[in-house]
């Protein structure tokens, strides 16, 4: 494990949801290992250290006690050597059921070809088997044990290790038994669902109705076009999306990337009864290859999905980032008030939100993510300021404080672009609060004025003499309506491109610092409440 200051992680982070927002906005400022990623967002569910160690050794107690209680009866080595065994006991079909998957987990990594780790994860998965009878074993279980394992055994420490004792007690190689079981009984609590069988004769396993929610509602929705294909091909759901769920996409692609998913999946989901980032993940993905799918044949659609073609310029990032779009517009569809998707310009902006900004960084330049990103906002005031509102009443309510706070945001991050001098750490905090709020904006759930957000507003800088002439206005006392914000976003586009800007030919009125005594009353008790 690479050397890893927990103390100033612990310094950085407070809550979880700061975790959560640096990996949806940027996630190559978080350094934290991966095994203990896993741990803070399923098992420990706290950034609070002082109960790490506590939980841990319970849990490690637990396990030992399972160990007492349950024992694997199959000669593992006779069976790597012969394989063949013929062990008597009532346990033995469900053993060798999973010593049989096991041995066929990732041939290219050597880790699971060992005879120990094979012993390990049997004892592991046939003691959770024993310990949650309504779900026993089911094959897949034994590729999402194998990756825990992996994990742990990645990010083991010893105490030459000199590093946080902490650490070295958490991931201390002689328990990776009972952590790799922890770890997995914790994803397993999200994904359990999954490996159910039908609760009665005349029901269908659960797998398969989500399958066919995730065509028929999710897919649907974003796409009927696709959704009207595949239903013309006959090809039902669950022959290829059982696959994708059940081993969280582990056979679709590289263990890297695979890994580097379930990062998102586990952060990003756990606050979901069963991982939900999944299902609209398999959404994006087959939004990105629905052209190849609509001019197939039943034999080449189907080849498709069980050989999902990948795309080795596309980013976990990425595809989180277009799946947690897909995810906020399908919620809206699902609402009182539906999104209208069958909108092909809507579709267009939703889509277009998901790009995975950090990227566009890199290869655009700074001043050209600003216009994107001013493009993309005055895109969606256009959206939310349609007579038919889309959104539902409470959200309406919530829309002024809202864009306020969004447009305060903006305003903050283009003044320090427009610095010359500006330091390279002020400039990713700009673009990462841009990314911010571009989210905010597709994502009515995510918190605008979160405590990074507040300390990049309030940050002391200084200012250069330099700054373009045209003053910002002053966004967080103007943006009450979505035509205000879009004008707002007009302003900030005059502001950044200069002699650039074309003014448009119908540009909403924006007034500002014009309001009467009683709304310049409101709007101040709203900044001193935004920068509290």
């Amino acid at each position: 494990m690479p050397d890893f200051d927990v103390e100033s992680f612990l310094r950085r982070y407070s809550s979880i949801s700061q975790l959560q927002n640096d990996l949806e906005l940027n996630p190559t400022s978080i350094s934290c290992p991966r095994a203990l990623l896993w741990e803070i967002a399923l098992v420990f569910k706290s950034l609070d250290d002082a109960t790490w160690i506590e939980l841990c050794r319970s849990n490690r107690s637990k396990y030992s006690g399972y160990t007492e209680r349950f024992h694997v009866s199959i000669d593992v080595d006779n069976y790597l050597l012969t394989g063949t065994s013929y062990d008597a006991s009532e346990d033995h079909e469900i053993q060798l059921l999973i010593l049989q998957d096991l041995n066929r987990t990732s041939a290219n990594v050597p880790l699971f070809r060992q005879p120990d780790t094979i012993k390990t994860l049997l004892r592991v998965m046939y003691i959770y088997a024993k310990q949650y009878p309504d779900v026993g074993y089911r094959q897949g279980m034994h590729e999402i044990l194998a990756n825990t394992y992996y994990v742990l055994h990645q990010n083991l420490r010893t105490d030459s290790d000199h590093s946080s004792t902490l650490l070295n007690t958490l991931f201390a190689p002689l328990y990776i038994e009972h952590d790799t079981y922890s770890l997995f009984s914790a994803i397993m609590k999200h994904a359990y669902r999954w490996y159910l069988p039908p609760s009665s004769l005349s029901d269908v396993p659960p797998i398969v109705s989500i399958s066919q929610k995730i065509q028929h509602q999710y897919i649907h929705a974003i796409d009927p076009e696709l959704d009207k294909h595949l239903n013309d091909l006959s090809i039902e759901p669950q022959i290829w999306a059982i696959k994708f769920i059940r081993l969280m996409f582990s056979r679709e692609f590289s263990l890297d990337f695979t890994l580097n998913l379930w990062d998102y999946i586990f952060l990003l989901g756990r606050d979901s009864e069963q991982f939900d980032l999944v299902y609209f993940i398999i959404v994006a993905m087959l939004y990105r290859i629905r052209d190849s799918l609509l001019h197939a044949s039943h034999t080449e659609a189907v080849n498709i999905l069980l050989h999902y073609p990948t795309d080795p310029d596309m980013s976990c990032h990425t595809l989180t980032s277009e799946a947690i779009g897909i995810r906020s517009t399908i919620i809206h569809t699902y609402s009182p008030s539906p999104i209208l998707l069958n909108d092909k310009p809507y579709r267009d902006v939703a889509k277009s939100f998901t790009k995975n900004v950090h990227d566009t960084s890199e290869r655009l330049g700074v001043n050209k993510l600003v216009k994107r990103g001013i493009k993309n906002a005055k895109e969606i005031a256009r959206e939310i300021s349609n007579p038919s509102s889309r959104l539902s009443p409470a959200l309406n309510e919530k829309r002024p404080k809202r864009n306020s706070e969004m447009a305060a945001a903006l305003a903050a991050s283009v003044k320090v672009l427009q610095e010359p001098n500006v330091s390279q750490l002020d400039k990713d905090d700009a673009i990462s609060t841009i990314n911010h709020v571009i989210s905010c904006l597709n994502n009515d759930s995510i918190v605008v004025m979160d405590s990074t957000t507040k300390a990049f507003i309030n940050a002391p800088r200084s200012t250069s003499t330099s700054l373009s002439t045209t003053p910002l206005p002053s966004m967080s006392l103007s943006a009450t309506s979505s035509a205000e914000f879009e004008g707002i976003a007009w302003d900030l586009e005059r502001a950044t491109l200069g002699s650039e800007y074309v003014e448009p030919s119908q540009k909403p009125t924006v007034t500002y610092g014009k309001a009467s005594p009683k709304k310049s009353e409101e709007q101040s008790r709203l900044l001193a409440s935004l920068l509290s």
